[in-house]
C-alpha cells in the first residue's frame, strides 16, 4: 500500500472495466444509489448480495452472469463494502466526495488491483475490514 498523496488531476484510467460493486448496504441505501447513479448517467454498478462471497473478484467485475452460491454465508457481516474498477484518480476523488455529498454510510474501498482480481470477494472484505480496524487502532493510541 502506498501512502503517496493521490494526484487528483490525474484522469488516466486502468484497463480494467468501468465498474462499482457494493455489498452491505440496505435496500433503502440501494435505492438512493440506484437514483443518484441514474442522475450522473452511471450505469456500471452491480449491487451484491452474499452469494456473491464465494466468488472471484474479478469474475465479478467481468461477468454480469455469475454463478451465485448461497452455501455457508448467512453469517458474513453486512458491511459497507465498495470495489472501484477501471477508475481514475480523480475519478476515485470524485466517488469519494459523491458518497460524502449524498449522506451515504462511510464504506469500506477496495480498488481493483493485479492482487486482489483472484480473491474471492469475501476474502477480499475480510482483508479491507481488517485493515480498516488497524488503522482505527492505530489513530486511537
Amino acid at each position: 500500500m502506498s501512502f503517496n498523496k493521490i494526484d487528483d488531476r490525474n484522469n488516466e484510467k486502468p484497463n480494467d472495466p468501468h465498474k462499482i460493486l457494493i455489498y452491505g448496504y440496505s435496500d433503502q441505501d440501494i435505492i438512493k444509489f440506484e437514483t443518484s447513479f441514474k442522475d450522473i448517467g452511471e450505469n456500471n454498478f452491480v449491487f451484491l448480495n452474499k452469494s456473491y462471497l464465494n466468488q472471484k473478484v474479478y469474475d465479478i467485475v467481468t461477468s454480469n452472469n455469475i454463478n451465485q452460491n448461497n452455501n455457508s454465508n448467512q453469517d458474513f457481516p453486512d458491511i459497507p463494502f465498495i470495489l472501484l474498477s477501471g477508475f481514475s484518480n480523480k475519478e476515485v476523488i470524485d466517488f469519494f466526495n459523491f458518497i460524502k455529498e449524498n449522506n451515504f454510510a462511510k464504506p469500506l474501498v477496495a480498488l481493483l488491483t493485479k492482487t486482489n482480481k483472484s480473491w474471492f470477494l469475501k476474502d477480499l472484505i475480510k482483508d479491507v475490514y481488517q485493515e480498516h480496524m488497524i488503522m482505527i487502532n492505530k489513530k486511537n493510541k
